[in-house]
């Protein structure tokens, strides 16, 4: 009957609501997401079958089924409003419940960093330091590629099993803020009573953290990731030497100088032969035997910034590596850049030579570990790309707008030993380049690779983190 009505007056919500609750009903949990499917089409700001899709996919057994339908959900509709009742009497939880030997690596989006590879590092050594890991996601892309390739992840949906996971966790591995957030975070309120390790995601370039917090003007998104600032055990830095821009970051936690597990990549000889390093590519460096790769790597603007001169000046900077007979660029957009602009920047190579357009959210280092330069502005890669003793160029055309939004952060030693040419226009590029093969530039690089990264330089980062990482677990 339900049918013929729908044929006869077409879409009406209600009958779709008791088309699908019939299927539910009976437990047709396959036909029941179809029929939500079709609800979803037609009235795209029903919350109801969003929610009765993720009960129905959960029935089915299928994770992965479960996981997209949540993602739909949040996708239209943000996360559910916590309720504070059920935030206390997690985060209460979090402190009594008996623990197990258990890591989880808590992110957003994208299988990168030093997460990843300490990530790795622990499931290739599990059995040798006996504990349990697991990578906790919102992205079901990265859930897609670590579950496909039969690795420990879990996509954070708020079910009761997840919850209760994360409750037993001893350590969480973070590599970003986790401010508490005006909907969902539940899952911080699981792991309030773990043990907190923040690996950031590079050296501060600009004023990160509870710093950069002092300078906002709404006392409420202060509180959310100025609470969260103060809230790591533990934070591993890259060395002593800039020890006072991460305290002042993270005022409350106890610093460890022992470098970053990312740039062992850089410096590993066999890096084509090892799967682990390029899981997740999209694409891989082309083999190069006549050409010299540089790899641009800018960093993001804020919202509020005017883009055009940057815009203007990139695809100045590929029209001057078009015709170039030497060099390949690759460019590796900022992923918070592509995905708030929804620029599409593979429009910008179409039908240009010598230009390749990396994926936002692909793991940069491995391209790092393969280019013969570095062209980058203000972001913190070049710091790690020190480590390799190559060339780096600073590509600044837009400096006035961008230091009008961020403070960027300089080392006192940093100003001492320049590490590269800077220059304002794309024409530039060539002679930058050459410039910085110089015996001048060389020497600062290396005197700033001490600086900025704890000795010794010997791709054994990630193994001396997680041994003190074990070290630090009370079960």
């Amino acid at each position: 009957m339900i049918e013929e009505g729908l044929a006869k007056l077409g879409e009406v919500k209600e009958l779709l609501i008791a088309y699908g609750d019939n299927a539910m009903d009976t437990q047709r949990w396959e036909e029941a997401l179809a029929r939500w499917a079709r609800m979803k089409r037609a009235h795209p700001r029903e919350q109801y079958p969003y929610k009765k899709a993720v009960e129905a996919a959960n029935k089915t057994g299928d994770e992965l089924a479960t996981v997209r339908a949540f993602a739909s959900f949040r996708k239209q509709f943000g996360l559910p409003e916590p309720d504070p009742i059920t935030w206390r009497l997690l985060g209460a939880m979090s402190s009594k419940i008996k623990k197990k030997r258990r890591v989880c690596f808590v992110t957003h989006a994208g299988f990168s960093g030093h997460g990843k590879y300490l990530y790795l590092f622990f499931l290739k050594y599990k059995s040798h330091y006996g504990i349990d890991v697991c990578w906790i996601t919102e992205s079901v892309d990265d859930y897609e590629l670590l579950s496909a390739s039969g690795l420990p992840v879990i996509y954070w949906d708020m079910r009761p099993q997840k919850a209760d996971y994360l409750l037993q966790t001893d350590l969480a591995i973070y590599t970003s803020h986790e401010p508490i957030p005006s909907g969902g975070g539940i899952h911080q309120a699981c792991l309030s009573g773990a043990i907190k390790v923040q690996l950031w995601h590079g050296i501060p370039a600009k004023s990160v953290g509870y710093g950069e917090f002092l300078n906002w003007s709404d006392i409420n998104e202060f509180a959310r990731y100025a609470y969260d600032a103060c809230g790591y055990d533990h934070v591993i830095i890259e060395s002593e030497n800039i020890s006072a821009t991460y305290r002042f970051a993270f005022p409350c936690s106890t610093l460890h100088p022992m470098g970053g597990c990312r740039t062992d990549v850089l410096l590993r000889s066999q890096l084509f032969e090892d799967r682990e390093v390029w899981m997740g590519a999209k694409q891989l460096p082309p083999t190069l035997t006549d050409k010299k790769l540089i790899l641009y790597a800018p960093t993001y603007r804020e919202r509020s910034q005017n883009i055009k001169p940057f815009i203007d000046e990139l695809q100045e900077l590929i029209g001057c590596i078009e015709n170039q007979d030497e060099f390949v660029l690759a460019i590796k957009p900022h992923p918070a850049f592509v995905t708030e602009t929804c620029l599409n920047l593979k429009t910008f190579a179409q039908g240009k030579k010598n230009t390749i357009i990396i994926d936002g959210l692909e793991d940069i280092y491995p391209w790092a570990a393969c280019a013969d330069y570095l062209v980058t502005d203000y972001s913190s890669v070049y710091y790690d790309f020190l480590i390799t003793q190559k060339p780096i160029v600073f590509f600044r055309p837009d400096v006035d707008l961008y230091d009008a939004k961020r403070t960027r952060v300089q080392y006192p030693f940093e100003a001492a030993h320049e590490p590269g040419p800077v220059i304002i226009k794309a024409e530039e590029i060539i002679s930058a380049i050459l410039e910085s093969e110089s015996e001048k530039w060389r020497v600062n690089r290396a005197a700033l690779a001490e600086k900025f990264h704890a000795l010794p330089h010997d791709g054994m980062v990630t193994k001396r983190v997680a041994d003190f990482v074990v070290s630090l677990l009370r079960v």
